[in-house]
């Protein structure tokens, strides 16, 4: 059995979920504002509290089972076996980088002010997704952040915030 690279599957598990945490929205323009307010209180709720906005272990194991939905044995294998810790790790090690970085620029989470989220939809692998960044400011400077959504045929479900920047808003 060939070894399958972890973010490849943490993608398909993204990609192909067709249930969502309770962060979701109807239209896509409401996830820049979804992800700004998880953003505004980073720093007063847990890691363990920003972790749980993203898919449980228990459905993603489900989903390994469901041989309608993953074809591929070897696939269906990895997710039914995948450890929790290692599943989080992609999430959490985002949330540290956040933090991490928002000190380095100083910034005061619960001051920032909203300025966009520029999308774009796009399909892969049959599952309509939504990448985005969301922009927003502190004081005198203003700061881009990737943030990434699925549609599961009802509302679009955040599934990925990461890469923190100052960047020049237009």
């Amino acid at each position: 059995m060939k070894k399958m690279n972890f973010k490849v599957l943490f993608f398909a598990i993204i990609f192909t979920l067709s249930s969502c945490s309770t962060n979701s929205e109807k239209e896509p323009e409401q996830i820049g504002k979804q992800g700004f307010l998880m953003l505004k209180n980073i720093s007063s709720s847990s890691k363990e509290n920003y972790v749980a906005n993203f898919l449980l272990i228990e459905e993603i194991r489900e989903l390994g089972k469901n041989e309608e939905v993953i074809k591929d044995e070897d696939t269906r294998n990895e997710l039914t076996s995948i450890s929790k810790d290692k599943y989080f790790s992609k999430i959490e090690a985002d949330y540290n980088s956040i933090k991490i970085e928002g000190l380095d620029y100083g910034i005061n989470w619960n001051e920032i002010q909203y300025l966009d989220f520029i999308y774009n939809l796009k399909t892969e692998i049959g599952i309509m997704g939504c990448e985005g960044e969301l922009y927003f400011k502190f004081n005198d400077k203003s700061f881009k952040i990737d943030i990434t959504s699925i549609f599961n045929g009802k509302e679009y479900c955040l599934v990925e915030i990461e890469d923190l920047k100052l960047e020049k808003y237009l």
